[in-house]
C-alpha cells in the first residue's frame, strides 16, 4: 500500500510551477517543485489538497491545476482529490495512514491541532522551511514548544543554519523544554534535466530570445530585486564597475520590488558609468529561468537578509554549470565548495540592533528584513577581487561550472533526494505506529491549546433575542416544509454553504420530520435519531436543523408553551 499525502493550503498557485502567470518567488516554486514530484512518484497513492471553501467553487480553476500538477497516468483514476477545508474531520476520520505535508512551520500549531483532534490513523506531520526571519514565526514556535514533543513530526531544515536557529529557537522559546518535534535535514531537488549547461550555440540563442547583447561576458543576478528580502545590490553595482572590462555586462533579473528598484539600480549604474553595461529586467516569468542561465557566464548572488534560506537560483546556476559568486550566508554557503564550484564572500554581522529588536513586535516585516540586511557587511573588496579574477579566467570559470553541474548531479537531484522522502516516511510512520495510547491521550487533551478555537455560542449568543435549548424545544415541519416534503418545491442551499451540507443528514432529516407519528416533536430527539440514521454527529445534525429553520421549513414552540 502507498502513501497518502494530505496537505492544507490557501490557493492553487502551488500546483502551477512553471506557468508565465506565476511570480518568481522561490518558496512558492519550491514548493510547488516538491508537488510536482510527488505526484509522479509511485509511492504516493494519493494527494488529498484540503482548500478554503470558496476556492472549491471555482471548478475551471479546480481542473486548471489538476493539469498543471498531474502526470498523464495519474489523470481521470481519483489520485488528486480536492476537499473544502470543513470536510478535514470526515476524511481524516477513516483511521488511514497519512502523511502531512505542511508547507510552512508558521502553519504548524494548526495543522497539528486538527492531527490530534481529527485523525483518526497515524499521521506524522513534515513541516517545509522556507524562512525564518518573520516575527510571527517565533510565536508560532513558542506555542508549538508549549505542547507536548511529537517524537514523529518534522520540520525539515533546507541548510545547517536553518537547523542552527531553529535549535537556538527551541531553546529560547521552550524554556528549556525538550524539543516539540524532529528536525531533519534535506536539500530542495533541482531538476538537472531542466537546468543543464549550454553549448555556444545554445548561449547565443538565449541570448538572441531574452534581447540581450551576443558579445562579451555576463555575470548574471536571477531572483527578487528587493534590497528588503533578498540583496541589497548597490555594492554590487559599485565592485562590478570596479572589476569589470568595457566588454563585461551585468545583468540584473527577476521581479522588482518595490516598484521602481530597478530604475534606481540603472540611476546608480549611470552615476558609476556603467551605462549600458548594466541590464535591468525588472519581471521575469519563472518559465523562463533556464534560458537566463543559459545567456550567462557567471552567476552572483550577494544575498545578506535573514529571509533568504535555501537559494534555489544557487542551485539552479549550478545545475546549469555556471560558476557562481554567493555570500557566506546562510544555506548560500551549503552549496559552494571554495575554490572549486565557485567563490564565498565573507559577511560580517554588526550588532546594535537592540531598537530593532524591541520594535519588532509592532514593525512591518518588511522594514525589519531591511534593517536587518543593512547591518550585514558582504565584503565589497572579496567581492571585487571575486568578480575580476572570475570575470578574467574564462578557463577557470568552465572548470567551476563543470564541477558545479557535478555537485548538483550529487547533491540536489531528485534521483537523490527521491529514497531520502521514502526513508524519511517510512522512519515516520512507523514512529507514529508506536505511539504510546497515553501519549496519544495527552496530544487530543491540549490540541485546542495550540490553535485556540474560537468558542462562538459563548462570545456571540447574547447578539440573538436567545440561544434554543435543544431538551426545551419542539418543533415541526411548516407549510413550506411539508411542500418541500412533498416533492412540490426544492430545497436549495447557496454554494458557499455546499461545503458544509451533507446529503445523509438531508435525507434523514426528511425522512423523521414529515413522518406522520406525531406533530411535534423534540429537537434534541429530532437530531439524535437523525445522527444515528445518518452515521454523523448530534452537533451536525443540529447546525442542519438550522439550515431548515433559515429556509422557513420549520416552526418552534418551546416544551413550556404546552404540551405538544
Amino acid at each position: 500500500m502507498g502513501i497518502i499525502l494530505t496537505t492544507l493550503v490557501e490557493h492553487l498557485g502551488f500546483f502551477e510551477s512553471l506557468v508565465a502567470t506565476q511570480v518568481m518567488h522561490g518558496a512558492h516554486l519550491s514548493t510547488a517543485t516538491l508537488f510536482h514530484r510527488f505526484v509522479a512518484d509511485d509511492m504516493v497513492e494519493r494527494l488529498e489538497v484540503f482548500l478554503p471553501s470558496e476556492a472549491m467553487l471555482d471548478e475551471g480553476a479546480l481542473a486548471h491545476a489538476a493539469d498543471a500538477l498531474l502526470p498523464a497516468h495519474r489523470r481521470g483514476v481519483g489520485f488528486l482529490r480536492f476537499y473544502p477545508v470543513h470536510s478535514l474531520p470526515d476524511v481524516w476520520g477513516d483511521g488511514a495512514e497519512r502523511i502531512l505535508f505542511c508547507v510552512d512551520p508558521e502553519m504548524m500549531a494548526r495543522h497539528r491541532y486538527l492531527r490530534d483532534r481529527f485523525a483518526t490513523g497515524p499521521t506524522p506531520m513534515i513541516a517545509d522551511t522556507h524562512t525564518l526571519g518573520h516575527h510571527s514565526f517565533w510565536e508560532f514556535i513558542r506555542r508549538l514548544c508549549a505542547a507536548p514533543p511529537v517524537a514523529y513530526d518534522t520540520i525539515l531544515c533546507r541548510t545547517n543554519s536553518t537547523e542552527a536557529a531553529l535549535r537556538e529557537g527551541f531553546h529560547i522559546y521552550g524554556d528549556d523544554r525538550p524539543a516539540p518535534c524532529r528536525l531533519d535535514r534535506l536539500a530542495y531537488p533541482v531538476d538537472t534535466e531542466l537546468f543543464h549547461p549550454q553549448t555556444e550555440e545554445g548561449k547565443q540563442d538565449a541570448r538572441r530570445l531574452l534581447g540581450l547583447p551576443l558579445e562579451g561576458t555576463l555575470v548574471l543576478y536571477l531572483g527578487r530585486v528587493t534590497a528588503h528580502s533578498k540583496a541589497d545590490l548597490y555594492p554590487l553595482l559599485a565592485c562590478f564597475a570596479e572589476a569589470a572590462e568595457p566588454h563585461d555586462r551585468l545583468l540584473i533579473a527577476g521581479n522588482e520590488y518595490p516598484e521602481g528598484y530597478g530604475s534606481a539600480l540603472k540611476d546608480e549604474g549611470d552615476n558609476l558609468g556603467l551605462g549600458d553595461r548594466l541590464i535591468v529586467h525588472g519581471k521575469v516569468a519563472p518559465v523562463l529561468r533556464p534560458l537566463y542561465y543559459a545567456a550567462a557566464d557567471l552567476f552572483v548572488l550577494p544575498g545578506d537578509c535573514v529571509i533568504e534560506a535555501f537559494g534555489n537560483t544557487v542551485s539552479e546556476a549550478m545545475a546549469s554549470g555556471l560558476p557562481v559568486i554567493v555570500s557566506d550566508w546562510d544555506g548560500l554557503r551549503d552549496h559552494v565548495v571554495h575554490g572549486e564550484t565557485g567563490l564565498l564572500i565573507p559577511t560580517r554581522f554588526m550588532p546594535g540592533l537592540d531598537r530593532i529588536e524591541a520594535m519588532s513586535p509592532v514593525s512591518r516585516v518588511i522594514t525589519d528584513h531591511h534593517y536587518l540586511a543593512q547591518s550585514v557587511w558582504v565584503d565589497t573588496a572579496a567581492l571585487t577581487r571575486a568578480l575580476r579574477d572570475l570575470l578574467g579566467l574564462p578557463e577557470l570559470r568552465r572548470q567551476m561550472g563543470r564541477a558545479g553541474r557535478t555537485r548538483a548531479e550529487q547533491l540536489y537531484s531528485w534521483e537523490v533526494l527521491r529514497p531520502r522522502w521514502h526513508q524519511l516516511w517510512d522512519a515516520l510512520l512507523a514512529l507514529a505506529r508506536s505511539e504510546p495510547s497515553e501519549a496519544a491521550t495527552l496530544r487530543k487533551e491540549v490540541a485546542a491549546e495550540l490553535a485556540n478555537p474560537t468558542p462562538y455560542l459563548r462570545l456571540f449568543g447574547q447578539y440573538a433575542t436567545e440561544v434554543w435549548d435543544p431538551r426545551e424545544t419542539f418543533i415541526r415541519l411548516s407549510e413550506r416544509g411539508w411542500r418541500v416534503a412533498r416533492g412540490e418545491l426544492t430545497l436549495t442551499f447557496n454554494d458557499g454553504t455546499l461545503p458544509v451540507v451533507k446529503s445523509s443528514l438531508v435525507n434523514a432529516l426528511t425522512q423523521l420530520l414529515s413522518a406522520p407519528l406525531t406533530t411535534w416533536i423534540l429537537m434534541e430527539e429530532v437530531a439524535e435519531r437523525a445522527a444515528r440514521m445518518a452515521g454523523e454527529s448530534p452537533s451536525d445534525a443540529l447546525f442542519h436543523l438550522g439550515l431548515w429553520f433559515k429556509r422557513g421549513l420549520l416552526e418552534a414552540q418551546p416544551a413550556s408553551a404546552s404540551s405538544p
